[in-house]
């Protein structure tokens, strides 16, 4: 086990990722760097696609030469989980 997921903040993470995108938001690198300090997002993702949230990842072109990976719930899991 890495000394990140031992410390706990690797689960903080994570669950501030989980409550994010259960509130219907995409988040990208970028954004979870903002939201909780993370530059590990694509290993929170990984995690939570363990735990059995099905996260769809789509490429953001930025430049005519950069993607970024963008990370979403699809509407209608949200909506199951609403009813």
């Amino acid at each position: 086990m890495k000394d990140y997921e031992m410390n706990g903040e690797f689960e903080s993470q994570q669950k501030q990722v989980r409550h994010y995108l259960l509130q219907g938001n995409s988040i990208t690198p970028l954004e979870a760097l903002n939201l909780c300090n993370s530059l590990r997002l694509s290993a929170i993702i990984f995690k939570l696609r363990e735990e059995g949230l099905p996260i769809v990842t789509e490429k953001l072109q930025v430049s005519p030469r950069k993607r970024v990976a963008n990370y979403y719930l699809p509407k209608d899991y949200l909506e199951t989980l609403n009813q």
